[in-house]
């Protein structure tokens, strides 16, 4: 009698597996959520408040997440306002952990009876949450959980949201992004009817999860009720990580607690992508302004966490050679009169280039872009929605002080400047773009805030840019795998000789 163990290996892509004599994290445990400098909330301990508790079928080991409840664009505070502490494992140790922070067991107890009625309630309203499997790649236990939560759409919108979430999973892990991560997800789509359709313009309004923009701007989106989507995402079988896509057709999202983009076939999987980008590794901004924290960012150069990729990594580091001219974030109606930017160069660098977003200014002659009154080639812009524009500079800005105007000459919807920047470079920024090295970002002031890893090489700098640069792609594999078992189960067999 020969005994064999058959192992159901994943190495890297987590091939799935038939898991019988023994599978992976099937022990039940718990997930909690805790908001540190909450606004009003249930079961709160001084700045602490208990806002989510729920089975878990992951490992036993305690893993605890600290990280903001909102990354919003242009946002310096991003990290240092409200925060979120995740914490799964055994039921013994988020317990303990929980008891440490002030939430003795019998507010345990009481949390997860407010959690019980709260789902009767909602049973009781015929208000039952729809889920729908959008992709199977193995145990929840052993898999990450994606969960697509939509707002804004109606009853009669049902399909509708899931056809959007299905076409935004699709459209996530195609391409060069998040395709190799495929095999690791599992992903869910939950569906919430709103009353109304669309979601709120400055206030939230009659929908399952009161989602808003900030004004007209296409920016940011707030979730007006979070305990509504914590709710939802309890719904699926497992939610490791929750998106929420708001039924609207143009730009928008926010990081944190919450993935959120839109429905908008032009920015929503861009916006999608950028927003995961935080949530998976854990980290802040590349781009100047502010919110700059975790793995891609350094607030020194001793203190550069990715010197293996740097090519000398032992000799001291060296900045680029960048200098940020001019950072805004207008936001203005160019309607009835242009944007002006003024702003100095010293002279002294040989590469210059322009980025800004507008919106509202689709097809040819739409808009213009005059540099000290010489226009600059840009390129037409095939939609209304917000677009992110580049213009490399054909020749080196001169010493002196310089004037930007841009002007609608007319226009598809309401135009808006939304950001822009200028920037000058002692290298060329074409000859090897996802070199690694360290690269200054700048705050509002134009002073050097911290480093980043790559000039342009990389989506957490450059939205429309297709892939993570190699630190955050090494910073997201550790995230990802770190609560996944390579061997999701095995089965032992008896065969004879012959």
């Amino acid at each position: 009698m020969l005994l064999f163990a058959r192992f159901c290996l994943v190495v890297a892509l987590l091939l799935a597996a038939q898991p019988q004599a023994w599978t992976a994290g099937t022990t039940p445990g718990l997930r909690a959520k805790v908001e540190i400098n909450p606004g009003a909330g249930a079961l709160a301990i001084g700045r602490h408040s208990l806002v989510w508790l729920q089975p878990w079928t992951g490992p036993e080991s305690l893993q605890v997440h600290e990280y903001p409840q909102h990354i919003a664009e242009h946002d310096p505070d991003s990290g240092l306002g409200a925060r979120v502490i995740e914490m799964t494992g055994s039921a013994a140790a988020v317990q303990t952990r929980l008891q440490s922070m002030g939430f003795d067991s019998a507010a345990l107890a009481r949390k997860r009876q407010d959690l019980r009625q709260g789902n009767m309630a909602r049973s009781r309203q015929g208000a039952q949450d729809e889920v729908r499997v959008l992709v199977e790649s193995g145990p929840s236990s052993n898999r990450i959980d994606l969960v697509f939560m939509g707002d804004g759409y109606t009853e009669a919108e049902r399909e509708n949201f899931f056809a959007d979430a299905a076409r935004l999973t699709n459209d996530l892990f195609t391409g060069q992004t998040f395709a190799a991560y495929l095999p690791l997800f599992n992903v869910h789509a939950v569906f919430r009817p709103s009353l109304t359709s669309g979601i709120g313009k400055g206030s939230p309004t009659t929908t399952a999860y009161k989602l808003y923009r900030e004004g007209n701007t296409l920016r940011a989106i707030l979730p007006g009720d979070p305990q509504a989507l914590r709710q939802s995402c309890g719904a699926a079988p497992d939610c490791d990580y929750p998106v929420v896509v708001a039924n609207d057709d143009y730009y928008g999202g926010l990081g944190g607690e919450f993935a959120i983009t839109t429905r908008s076939p032009t920015s929503g999987t861009v916006v999608l992508r950028h927003e995961l980008g935080h949530n998976f590794g854990r980290v802040g901004e590349e781009y100047d302004g502010g919110g700059y924290f975790g793995a891609n960012t350094a607030k020194s150069l001793r203190s550069i966490g990715w010197r293996k990729w740097l090519d000398a990594p032992e000799s001291p580091v060296k900045p680029a050679d960048l200098k940020a001219l001019a950072l805004g974030w207008p936001w203005q109606d160019i309607t009835s009169a242009p944007y002006l930017l003024r702003f100095k160069s010293d002279g002294t660098r040989p590469f210059a280039a322009i980025r800004l977003s507008m919106s509202g200014l689709a097809g040819p002659g739409a808009y213009d872009v005059l540099l000290n009154n010489e226009p600059l080639e840009s390129p037409v812009l095939p939609t209304s929605d917000r677009t992110f524009v580049d213009l490399p500079l054909a020749e080196p800005l001169p010493a002196g002080e310089h004037t930007l105007e841009i002007k609608a000459n007319r226009s598809s919807a309401t135009p808006y400047v939304s950001s822009i920047t200028v920037h000058e470079y002692g290298f060329d920024t074409d000859a090897n773009p996802d070199f690694v090295g360290a690269f200054p970002v700048f705050d509002p002031q134009l002073k050097i805030a911290g480093y980043r890893p790559t000039n342009e090489g990389c989506l957490m700098r450059n939205m429309m840019h297709p892939w993570f640069c190699s630190v955050c792609q090494e910073n997201n594999w550790r995230q990802l795998l770190g609560p996944l078992k390579l061997i999701d189960g095995f089965q032992i067999t008896e065969q004879t000789n012959g």
